[in-house]
């Protein structure tokens, strides 16, 4: 039974619908001439090879006429981009109090389970390659007032036999904003440009955790992550990451050296010397950013409990 839309992709429309009392999440892929049906199915056997508890789970295929459709679980509420502006618009004094610590410590612990995510990913030999906070599904855990991150939209990702051979040139399609130097100028890449778009994607959570805790000490409402976003525009005219690493590493240093209760000091979920690692992540070469494997080590301490209980059984839909 169809229920709503939930989006549009790059290559298809994503609606939920309801099976044998799961909720699950349909995408719809429509091939054509510049789409084949092969390619589509491709997606599918990525997915079906990563069995995380952080990325989505496929449940099932089928083909009508053009159409490809896969069936996904589970159906998430947000994307990680929805899900820090919708807390960001709430923010009064009073929603602060209440809720500032849970979101806060929220997006710290997403940074230790998507660097297990990440590393998994890499270790079955597939690069994402389209990194970014819309492809990050946020969902509401049934009874409990907590919340859990997937990895999703594999569209362009692409696997190897081996890691050697994930080094590559060929044109891709993917999101300017978030993608590492090498892929802007179609230069050989290999994982490491997963971990330069994950790098963005840590800055822009770590930039909405300060807002929230700048949050009392200011007349207005802060929103870090838009100041970097204007701050990159004016530097450049070009919104890209790649497009102004100094002045990314500019603002990086000016509110990592901040002093905030709670942002990174001793009473922060997130230790200083994590957060400082960030930076390596988002070097101009390639060879001098960490693995995906460093950074599940150094993050050990902050992911979730779940990060390696395996895909999440099937929950009845309410």
């Amino acid at each position: 039974m169809s229920e709503d839309t939930l989006g549009r992709g790059q290559t298809g429309i994503i609606d939920s619908v309801r099976c044998c009392r799961i909720q699950l999440a349909r995408k719809k892929i429509i091939c054509n001439r510049h789409l084949k049906k092969e390619d589509a199915v491709l997606e599918v056997a990525h997915l079906q090879r990563l069995q995380h508890s952080h990325v989505v789970r496929v449940v099932g295929t089928y083909t009508l006429r053009k159409t490809l459709v896969i069936l996904l679980y589970p159906v998430a509420e947000w994307d990680l981009e929805a899900f820090m502006d919708e807390y960001l618009d709430l923010l009064t004094e009073k929603t602060w109090q209440l809720s500032s610590l849970t979101f806060t410590d929220t997006l710290i612990t997403f940074i230790g389970c998507l660097s297990t995510a990440i590393c998994f990913i890499h270790e079955q030999n597939i690069k994402h390659m389209d990194i970014k906070p819309k492809n990050l599904l946020v969902r509401r855990q049934r009874g409990a007032p907590s919340y859990k991150i997937y990895v999703a939209d594999f569209g362009i990702a692409r696997a190897y036999m081996s890691a050697a051979e994930s080094e590559t040139d060929s044109p891709i399609s993917l999101t300017r904003i978030y993608e590492a130097p090498e892929v802007a100028l179609q230069d050989k890449r290999d994982f490491s440009a997963d971990i330069f778009s994950l790098g963005r994607v840590f800055m822009e959570m770590l930039a909405t955790v300060y807002s929230f805790l700048v949050f009392p000490n200011l007349s207005g409402l802060p929103d870090e992550r838009q100041r970097l976003l204007e701050l990159r525009k004016a530097s450049s005219g070009n919104p890209a990451f790649h497009a102004n690493i100094d002045v990314v590493t500019q603002w990086r240093r000016e509110i990592f050296g901040a002093q905030c209760p709670g942002w990174l000091d001793g009473s922060s979920r997130m230790p200083r010397e994590v957060a400082d690692f960030f930076a390596s992540m988002i070097v101009p070469e390639p060879t001098s950013r960490p693995s995906a494997s460093l950074l599940k080590k150094l993050s050990a301490d902050i992911r979730c409990s779940e990060c390696d209980s395996g895909p999440d059984a099937f929950e009845a839909a309410e």
